[in-house]
């Protein structure tokens, strides 16, 4: 399904020419590979038993309007509905996102870092960029275009002309030299060498697979930082637009990364983006925030975590207004590393954490996996008493058995990155009774088997239909055995 959907992406965007990959097929050479993609995604949703869902039904409609009626916006949008109901958390992709926040994690260890915090669109890789040396143009659509960069680095920071996409999937470290730039006074000691962290905006456009990964990968990346200090990267319109929606996610983030950020003013700084140029004073910015402070604490007084967010950047004296054109870089420099103070242990100040909304796909993806687990199990152990037709092929069965060790091995991945650890173990714990349960009984329906043979068949081919069928349930014993292995050794990891 994510083939056929990056396949409508491109149809999309062809005009664009962002996908020639493509053009190498001909018509009707994609429209048979995509018909098999379609034929296979059926047979697997059918296969979960999503037929009585209306998933089959509703994936059909998109093949018609994608093979038939050429209609891939409209395909595509089913589709993506289809992969949100049967797949709410993608724990494959969370895992490769987490493995990539531990090449960040080697690359900053031990390093002077300034970890760079904000939500999808206020300007965090653009800052980034500016900061180390990128230069901009403006183009016809107000958007900001990288024109020369001067950090080979940063050509993996990638930048969005849209507000509200995200392009940084995973946190990723850019390193830089300070004296490049002529910055002479590193606060108490002498930090040359910075590395720059940037992350991906929490409750980020893409979803919850994106905050999961950095959520839980933030203190990994920046735990083993020789220094640490926080830059909360803010849209100036988010200060007076949208309910302030913005500000509390930031600040609920912020409370969450790191508990105590109240007591740490001093570590943190703060760089407004997208700031029209008469605003760009102290004295306006103080009247703006001051008025926003008493708008929230008359008619949102509950909420303290964006009331205390406030006062912060109310207090906070010397606000950095950046201009990817106008800024002076060296003067944006200079007030971000002369005479700063740098947390010294970030492994005792930063936590992982994941929002309330991801925790529950989390776990509705943990039940899906677990139901499969358990359906597969019954089906199998079903086909004891089937005859002919009914009985499920060689390969069938160990399809069956790969998928169903594909889906623990990651419920056991999963349990090594998280916290709380409960909700995949109650699973693991089920899926391990069912896979006992099946091996019982196929032990035992094999036993009775042999008996009865050894009573019944007396020539040679007729027992030789037995021993051909005992060889199966060897194979799909050993299956068993395999899972129950691994079962075990996930749960032993998980209590650990």
């Amino acid at each position: 399904l994510n083939k056929i959907a990056a396949f409508a992406r491109f149809k999309n965007i062809e005009r664009e020419q962002k996908a020639a990959k493509f053009a190498q097929y001909e018509p009707t050479d994609l429209d048979a590979k995509l018909k098999a993609r379609f034929e296979y995604a059926l047979q697997c949703l059918r296969a979960e038993a999503y037929s009585d869902h209306g998933v089959c039904s509703t994936l059909q409609r998109a093949q018609t309007l994608m093979l038939t009626n050429r209609d891939y916006v409209q395909s595509l949008q089913i589709i993506e509905e289809i992969l949100k109901e049967i797949r709410p958390f993608d724990i494959a992709y969370m895992l490769q996102l987490y493995k990539e926040t531990q090449v960040a994690e080697d690359r900053l260890a031990q390093q002077h870092t300034l970890l760079f915090l904000g939500y999808t669109g206020s300007g965090k890789s653009t800052s980034i960029h500016f900061l180390s040396g990128t230069r901009f143009k403006k183009t016809a659509t107000d958007h900001f275009k990288a024109v020369h960069v001067a950090n080979a680095e940063c050509a993996k920071i990638k930048l969005s002309h849209k507000v509200s996409e995200s392009v940084t999937r995973f946190i990723a470290a850019v390193p830089i030299n300070l004296n490049d730039f002529d910055i002479d006074v590193y606060g108490s000691g002498a930090k040359h060498n910075i590395m720059f962290a940037d992350t991906p905006g929490f409750f980020d456009s893409e979803g919850a697979v994106i905050d999961v990964a950095n959520g839980l990968g933030i203190v990994n990346a920046v735990g083993k930082a020789k220094s640490l200090r926080i830059v909360v990267v803010i849209d100036w319109m988010a200060c007076i637009g949208n309910r302030m929606e913005a500000l509390k996610k930031l600040a609920y983030t912020l409370a969450n990364i790191m508990p105590s950020y109240k007591q740490l003013g001093a570590y943190i700084d703060f760089i407004f983006t997208k700031v029209p140029k008469q605003e760009q004073k102290y004295d306006k910015m103080q009247l703006i925030l001051k008025k926003a402070l008493d708008e929230t604490q008359k008619k949102n007084a509950h909420d303290a975590g964006l009331i205390d967010f406030l006062r912060m950047m109310k207090a906070y004296k010397t606000p950095i207004f950046l201009h990817p054109i106008d800024s002076d870089l060296k003067q944006v420099l200079n007030a971000l590393f002369v005479d700063k103070k740098w947390i010294s242990v970030p492994a005792q100040v930063i936590r992982s954490f994941v929002t309330d909304t991801s925790m529950d796909k989390i776990s509705q993806q943990i039940q899906k996996h677990k139901q499969f687990v358990m359906r597969a199990m019954h089906e199998y152990r079903n086909q004891d008493g089937a005859t002919g037709d009914e009985k499920a092929d060689e390969n069938t069965t160990s399809d069956a058995f790969s998928k169903i060790k594909l889906k623990l091995r990651e419920l056991h991945q999963l349990s090594l990155c998280l916290s709380d650890t409960q909700i995949v173990r109650r699973a693991l714990q089920e899926s391990a009774d069912v896979v006992t349960h099946a091996f019982d009984a196929k032990i035992s329906a094999q036993i009775i088997k042999l008996t009865d043979s050894n009573q019944k068949y007396h020539d040679i081919d007729a027992f030789a239909l037995v021993l051909a069928e005992y060889k199966s349930s060897m194979r799909d014993i050993a299956a068993m055995i395999d899972l129950q292995t691994m079962l075990r050794e996930s749960l032993d990891d998980n209590a650990n």
